[in-house]
């Protein structure tokens, strides 16, 4: 079963190597930083339309089916963008590649976790942490090689990645409950929608993160390219992902006593403490405080995929994986085109600043939070 783990979160890093410098490439097409950020939005819309649907869907009928339907699409969208360059082809293709997203969204994840008991479901999520951060860095240090033999690269390594996952995703069995389909239903809406309001605070939490930390590595690239190469580019995103791999071991050490919601309480302030000392920095201070920043990747995304796997069940984890994935995306609609904006009219440094107001404006609305029951 290790196995399994293993190579599902090893093909799943690589279907994501096309987005390291996806934000560069578009760029290098010609398309404007902020028609770039209303893109991505685009993207996203199309993700927030369909992934509580797809949820529901992957937990009443087939989480397989799901994920096929969504593997199709992200398939279709990445040829798109290996075949065509003109922007309203980019747009179709972003459109599908949001619907592939939500096809895709904890339903392959759901069928694997639900064949585990409960040690090994705390071992995917260690060991799929690990396994993120060992691969972000490998492909760190040869996309931008790559990118610059051929910007098509890193979409065939998606590509190739996709369809080999998908051949994977087709063996795992997925297991099956003889129970009455209306039954089923209106439990999995039931226990989702009490789950959702007792853990409130963790969906706030949750829109915090995706609206800002995010945007601390999305257009990076863009703003190391006004002062260095491309290929150093690789060289420095390597760096910045091996420190989470520090990060990870800090956890393990250090932080995995501390109750989960408390740690993330701690991550936040960390951060928006480095976000205004980032913002009035200069370039190489900025590196050293962005370097400072990713050592809290090496936790902090594992501790809330426990937290919500915590407060899911074998019934509902899909539509409650859809559920992070819909703030996810709600979020990113708001934000690609707000700092799309501010980057192009001010600066990079200028958005981290707002970043931080944006966390210290959460921070107090976490701290006055109702829930006190650990998770």
């Amino acid at each position: 079963m290790k196995k399994k783990i293993v190579i599902f979160r090893l093909l799943n890093s690589f279907t994501l190597a096309h987005a390291l410098l996806f934000l560069i490439y578009l760029k290098d097409i010609k398309i404007d930083i902020f028609y770039i950020g209303v893109l991505f939005s685009i993207t996203y819309i199309s993700n927030l339309l369909t992934e509580l649907p797809f949820g529901y869907f992957a937990d009443t009928k087939s989480k397989k089916l799901s994920y096929y339907i969504g593997s199709f699409f992200t398939v279709l969208s990445l040829l798109i963008f290996i075949i065509y360059k003109d922007f309203s082809l980019i747009i179709i293709a972003s459109i599908l590649y949001g619907i592939g997203m939500s096809g895709k969204s904890g339903s392959a994840e759901a069928v694997l976790i639900n064949n585990l008991d409960k040690d090994f479901q705390k071992l995917y999520f260690e060991i799929g942490n690990k396994i993120n951060l060992y691969t972000n860095a490998f492909m760190a240090i040869f996309i931008g090689y790559l990118y610059k033999l051929d910007r098509s690269l890193p979409f065939y390594i998606s590509l190739i990645s996709e369809l080999l996952l998908l051949t994977f995703v087709i063996r795992i069995k997925e297991s099956k409950y003889i129970v009455n389909k209306k039954l089923i239903k209106a439990t999995v809406m039931n226990n989702t929608i009490k789950s959702v309001l007792k853990n409130y605070d963790i969906y706030i939490f949750l829109a915090l993160m995706y609206l800002v930390i995010p945007q601390l590595s999305v257009y990076l690239p863009a703003y190391l390219k006004e002062h260095i190469s491309i290929e150093y580019i690789g060289i420095l995103i390597f760096l910045f992902n091996i420190i989470p791999i520090l990060g990870s071991k800090i956890y393990d050490m250090k932080l995995s006593i501390l109750e989960n919601k408390k740690l993330l309480y701690i991550t936040l302030i960390y951060l928006t403490i480095l976000l205004f000392m980032m913002s009035i920095s200069n370039f190489t201070f900025f590196l050293l405080l962005y370097g400072l920043s990713r050592i809290a990747n090496g936790w902090i995304f594992m501790v809330i995929s426990k937290i919500l796997n915590n407060i899911s069940n074998n019934e509902n984890r899909a539509t409650m994986l859809s559920i992070k994935s819909t703030v996810m995306s709600l979020m990113f609609i708001f934000s690609d085109p707000l700092f799309g904006y501010i980057i192009s009219q001010h600066s990079i440094k200028f958005s981290y600043f707002i970043s931080g107001l944006v966390i210290l404006s959460g921070i107090i609305i976490i701290i006055f939070s109702r829930r006190n029951e650990n998770v």
